[in-house]
C-alpha cells in the first residue's frame, strides 16, 4: 500500500536527524541517572524504590520513535488517506514540529532531573503555548477541508 504523503529522504531527513540527537541526550544524560531515580520515600525520607537509570534517559527517545510511526502509518489508514494526500505539507510540517517540541521536553526534563539546570522549569509551559500556536494553522486548515464537500471516489481494482 502506497503511504499518501510519500515520505523519502529529504521529508524525513530532519526527523530522522532528531531521533539521533534524542538517543545522543538519552546517552549523555544517562550517567546522571546511572543509579537510577527515586521513586518512593519512606516515612523517614529515605528513598526506597528507584526507577532504573536505563528507564528515565532510554524513555524519550522510545516516546519519540513511536510518534514518528504514528506520523508514517497513520495516513496509510483508510479513513485518512484522502485527506492526507490534501494535507501532505501540513503532515510533514506537523511531525516535525511535534518531534521537535518532544526532543526539546527531553532535554528540558532530563536538565530538571538531573539537577544540572534546576531553573528550565519555567519553559515547558512557554514551550506548549509555542507548540499550540505553531499548530494552529494546520488544524485550521485540517478543519477547513473536512467542511467541504469530499466528492465520492470509485473503489479501486
Amino acid at each position: 500500500m502506497k503511504n499518501p504523503i510519500e515520505p523519502n529522504f529529504k521529508t524525513e531527513r530532519f526527523s530522522l536527524f532528531l531521533i539521533a540527537l534524542s538517543l545522543l541526550a538519552a546517552c549523555y544524560f544517562y550517567p546522571s541517572f546511572a543509579s537510577g531515580l527515586a521513586i518512593h520515600f519512606d516515612a523517614g525520607g529515605n528513598a526506597d524504590s528507584f526507577m532504573p537509570g536505563w528507564l528515565v534517559s532510554g524513555l524519550w527517545p522510545i516516546i519519540i520513535v513511536l510518534n514518528y510511526l504514528m506520523f508514517l502509518l497513520f495516513p496509510c489508514l483508510k479513513i485518512n488517506r484522502q485527506e492526507s494526500l490534501v494535507l501532505k505539507e501540513e503532515w510533514h510540517k506537523s511531525k516535525d514540529l511535534a518531534l521537535s517540541f518532544l526532543f526539546i521536553t527531553q532535554v528540558i526534563s532530563s536538565l530538571i532531573l538531573s539537577g544540572k539546570d534546576g531553573i528550565l522549569f519555567w519553559a515547558l509551559p512557554i514551550l506548549l503555548i509555542l507548540l499550540i500556536i505553531a499548530f494552529r494553522p494546520t488544524v485550521s486548515k485540517v478543519i477547513k477541508i473536512r467542511k467541504e464537500p469530499q466528492e465520492p471516489q470509485e473503489p479501486q481494482v
